[in-house]
């Protein structure tokens, strides 16, 4: 009749531990590489990180433990990078594009993200598409939206030194704020996004993308509606004849985290609020345990083979 309580503790790694890790600040470009062990050359990628800007180096190590020369790059909330994302031009990562294309002789790399991430990755190839081989967007929005995460930061981007006009944020009235939407999150946090989605815009003009394109989101996704944003983006993009290859899943259950490659952690976010890097606001990552376990096994071994097919032969063998 005694209560009984059982500890494990398990240590897991991601990351191949050959692999090599570099800090970059040069050319103009600032974050953090990521290769395989041995000479190469490698098929590369640049990984863009969300609002909360940084490196994300847990993704990019992702990769290089199969064969990819990964640059997680920082826009922003970093060393040598403005504080917050505010009228980010665009050529920034296109200039990064470029300068990774030349670790490794790729005349093509590879280009993804999450959340604004995802944006910032649609948005490029679609304006400025040189050296870009493929592209994934992983919880995407259709349209562009502003800068986070200050009164300050209005614009989000700027393309030749103007101004990329930004969707507007529906405010909930006070009343509302409490309204729960998918188990977890106050109407406040994914509503505030729906209408400019729905809108359509301004729109990201994906069909400018000459590459191929992956599109991954949850259906439980509570920071805004993604799985929305891959409906509307695909069906444009049909109807549009859309001519480079085009995969969109979405996964039953899964929130806003996409294809991390942790299933144990991805399982634990369920219920939990995150502070958010750059203002500490309190962030929901939703979804149900077994929908992000999936979203984060499927989505990282969707994102490797998509990037293996359109960039190279199979580094991974």
């Amino acid at each position: 009749g005694d209560e009984v309580t059982l500890e494990v503790t398990q240590r897991l790694r991601l990351d191949d531990p050959t692999i090599l890790r570099t800090e970059i600040a040069e050319a103009g470009v600032h974050g953090v590489l990521y290769e395989p062990a041995g000479e190469g050359p490698f098929p590369t990628v640049v990984w863009l990180s969300g609002s909360g800007g940084g490196a994300s180096e847990g993704r990019a190590a992702l990769l290089a433990s199969n064969g990819f020369a990964a640059l997680a790059l920082a826009t922003h909330n970093y060393e040598g990078r403005p504080d917050e994302l505010n009228r980010l031009p665009l050529e920034y990562i296109s200039d990064a594009i470029t300068y990774a294309s030349g670790l490794h002789g790729q005349e093509r790399v590879g280009l993804g993200g999450g959340s604004r991430g995802a944006e910032m990755a649609l948005l490029v190839a679609s304006e400025l598409p040189d050296r870009i081989g493929a592209v994934v967007a992983s919880s995407p929005t259709n349209v562009r939206w502003g800068g986070c995460c200050s009164e300050e930061a209005k614009i989000g981007y700027t393309l030749g030194g103007e101004d990329l006009p930004a969707a507007e944020i529906y405010e909930h009235p006070e009343a509302q704020i409490e309204t729960v939407v998918h188990g977890d999150a106050p109407a406040s946090m994914r509503e505030r996004f729906l209408a400019g989605m729905v809108s359509g815009e301004p729109a990201i003009r994906a069909e400018g993308i000459q590459a191929p394109l992956l599109l991954l989101a949850g259906d439980a996704d509570p920071i805004w509606p993604a799985a929305l944003a891959v409906e509307l983006l695909t069906a444009r993009l049909n109807a549009k004849g859309f001519e480079p290859p085009l995969q969109s899943h979405i996964y039953q259950g899964a929130g806003h985290e996409i294809g991390s490659a942790y299933p144990f952690w991805a399982m634990r976010s369920v219920g939990t609020l995150t502070p958010h890097p750059v203002d500490g606001v309190l962030i929901p990552k939703g979804g149900t345990p077994s929908g992000n376990a999936g979203a984060a096994r499927d989505g990282a071994r969707k994102i490797i083979e998509f990037f293996q097919v359109h960039l190279g032969d199979n580094p991974s063998d």
